[in-house]
């Protein structure tokens, strides 16, 4: 029976074949070793005519401290680092903020959304590691110098008003109970220097009995205990209420801690920039010395006929 002649092993390569193939590539660079050259120069030129061309467009950066909003009574904070973040990528990025800013701006809102980002900034560092502060960097590229400010600030405060919806209303509650024991605060004041008034006074009388200066002097002694009492108590409320209105000022509430400033975005780097174009034209200058014989072939080829 005639072994069926595809069912016969195939020979494995034999590895001189491999080199004399890898030897003919080698010898084809090294005869047109002048196409990698020029196309290592040209790849250089290239990338020096990039960075010098390019052109660097304005950027308006703006921080916004997202604040640490505490729960009442407490000292939890109420949403913590990463919800904060993307809770303020996603307000600054939104259709209706891009579309309010861009109107109030004057650009158009693709052109704005198409420049705008948002990044958390570190701040202490503690060897490697960056610690993520609650500050967020609005970034605005691509816009005139003016507009592009005046757009980065417009979403910083907004963003900075929508994180203080909470905090302004502690602050409102705070600052309605201060002015409430403020007020009680003054009139318990005028009764205590009414009734050391009255002890003055009844001191200083010699018409009255003795049992009725005594009875007198009683009342008012009691009445002013009772209203010293009360002064010390709204006194330390009215402290207490300072110290959680300045917290709440200072630590809790959101605010623009840098307005936009613009300048011009950092250039590409030049050195990079031409190492890379360099090792583009240096591997297509081979990949055409590696080709250039047979493509010279056809061409005579075809001039011939």
């Amino acid at each position: 029976m005639t072994p069926d002649p595809e069912s016969r092993p195939v020979p494995a390569e034999v590895p001189g074949e491999q080199e004399v193939d890898f030897g003919r590539y080698l010898r084809l660079l090294l005869r047109y070793w002048w196409l990698p050259a020029l196309g290592l120069v040209l790849g250089l030129v290239i990338g020096l005519t990039t960075t010098i061309g390019t052109s660097r467009p304005y950027e308006a950066k703006a921080i916004v401290y997202l604040g640490q909003p505490y729960a009442p009574g407490g000292t939890s904070q109420i949403l913590n680092l990463p919800t904060k973040f993307g809770f303020a990528g996603q307000l600054v990025l939104s259709e209706t903020t891009i579309r309010r800013v861009a109107s109030q701006v004057g650009v158009r809102p693709s052109r704005l959304r198409r420049g705008t980002s948002t990044r958390p900034v570190a701040g202490l560092t503690q060897g490697k590691v960056a610690q993520i502060a609650p500050l967020v960097e609005i970034k605005v590229t691509g816009l005139p110098r003016a507009k592009g400010l005046e757009a980065a600030n417009a979403l910083a405060d907004l963003v900075a008003r929508a994180f203080s919806t909470y905090v302004d209303q502690k602050l409102k509650t705070y600052q309605a109970r201060r002015a409430r024991a403020q007020s009680r605060l003054e009139r318990v004041n005028a009764e205590i220097e009414s009734a050391r008034a009255q002890q003055e006074a009844i001191i200083a009388d010699r018409s009255l009995p003795p049992t009725e200066k005594y009875l007198l002097l009683a009342n008012l002694s009691a009445s002013l205990q009772f209203n010293e009492t009360r002064q010390s108590t709204l006194e330390g409320t009215l402290l207490t209420l300072g110290d959680l209105i300045t917290l709440a000022e200072q630590v809790e509430r959101a605010r623009v801690v840098e307005p936009a400033t613009v300048s011009r975005a950092e250039p590409p780097s030049r050195r990079s920039s031409m190492i890379v174009g360099a090792v583009i034209g240096l591997l297509l200058g081979a990949g055409v010395a590696l080709v250039w014989e047979p493509l010279v072939a056809r061409v005579r080829a075809r001039q011939a006929a």
